[in-house]
């Protein structure tokens, strides 16, 4: 692990702990945990030689059926927040509706950390019964 990304997970890490208490690591280091009825992912980045990226997902809708409709949904309002952009995952004939958003981890401050979770959490609580009663699928916190 380059060392911008080991200093910068250890930061996230302690952030984390100190905002939200338990959490977990996934089998590849990230660090996951609920927050409300959301579930984040933080995952600590390389960018180029010198930097460090944090990458922060929360499933949305998991099961759902690929179709023109859903990826139209996608691209035509994937930048409705200013927290969160949504993106699509596919496998085994059904796709994953995720929202995402991308910090520099260079100059990542506990502040910028829990505004960024804090709001993602609560957009992706609010949006997910409408997005399920349009797209179909199932809510990601009643999948885990």
């Amino acid at each position: 692990m380059p060392e911008p990304v080991a200093v910068l997970k250890e930061k996230v890490t302690r952030y984390v702990g100190d905002l939200i208490g338990d959490y977990q690591f996934t089998d590849r280091g990230v660090v996951h945990f609920r927050w409300g009825s959301a579930h984040l992912y933080v995952e600590c980045l390389a960018w180029g030689e010198e930097e460090s990226l944090v990458y922060i997902s929360v499933p949305v809708l998991f099961g759902l059926k690929p179709s023109p409709e859903l990826y139209r949904y996608v691209a035509l309002h994937a930048d409705d927040w200013y927290f969160g952009h949504l993106c699509l995952t596919e496998s085994d004939e059904q796709a994953k509706l995720w929202l995402t958003h991308t910090l520099l981890g260079d100059y990542l401050d506990v502040e910028e950390l829990k505004t960024t979770l804090a709001t993602m959490s609560r957009t992706a609580d609010k949006i997910d019964d409408e997005l399920k009663a349009k797209l179909g699928g199932d809510r990601a916190h009643e999948d885990s």
